[in-house]
């Protein structure tokens, strides 16, 4: 089992290696390893929120997600989505 300082800051480690993967990278390769990187750490993250998660609007009777357009993975996903879409746009803009 890993220490409680390694474990927890799992997620974060992944993603932020990722991201500097991928705005620094130059090799397909290594881009595509950094991509999978990000999305390993969005999905521990997105995983370890759904268990640690108390349902305080569903206890109490409130519907939870019952006027989402899409399934509620694809809300949980979507601050990581639009992170790696601005990663890549400045990563193939020609600017700092």
């Amino acid at each position: 089992m890993l220490p409680i300082l390694l474990y927890e800051p799992l997620p974060l480690i992944y993603l932020c290696g990722g991201a500097t993967l991928l705005a620094t990278g130059e090799n397909g390769l290594l881009l595509m390893s950094a991509s999978l990187f990000y999305w390993a750490g969005a999905l521990i993250w997105v995983i370890r929120s759904k268990n640690r998660r108390t349902d305080v609007l569903a206890s109490r009777g409130y519907p939870t997600h019952k006027f989402l357009l899409f399934p509620e993975s694809l809300y949980e996903f979507r601050p990581f989505f639009y992170s790696f879409v601005g990663i890549l746009l400045l990563r193939n803009t020609g600017q700092t």
